[in-house]
């Protein structure tokens, strides 16, 4: 569903915010614009351990600083030397706080909630 995901790289005009709503897309089928930030979590919400897929947002203090989607048990994810796809512990190593945030609409689907 992703493998061929897995090969991107960083560059001018595509970064984790890409990557990770491609994968999103790929994985979901429904497009979000993470270019906009905390803007594209509308419909999200906050969950305290991660569902599979759910965004992923890294980093200390109030604006998070990196993006990766939870799906399968992994963090999948774009850095400077490419993409990880890790275990949540090893994805968040460097990256400070860590917050997940699930489609509303997917959650409730597949949790009732």
């Amino acid at each position: 569903m992703i493998e061929d995901l897995l090969s991107r790289t960083k560059g001018p005009g595509y970064d984790c915010a890409s990557f990770a709503a491609e994968v999103w897309e790929r994985i979901t089928g429904r497009h979000i614009d993470l270019a906009h930030g905390v803007l594209a979590l509308r419909g999200f919400r906050r969950v305290g351990e991660p569902v599979s897929p759910c965004l992923v947002l890294m980093g200390s203090g109030v604006q998070p600083t990196h993006v990766g989607v939870y799906y399968n048990g992994r963090v999948i994810h774009l850095n400077e030397h490419g993409v990880e796809n890790v275990p949540p512990m090893l994805a968040t190593r460097f990256l400070g706080a860590v917050r997940y945030y699930a489609d509303g609409n997917l959650y409730q689907e597949r949790t009732g909630a």
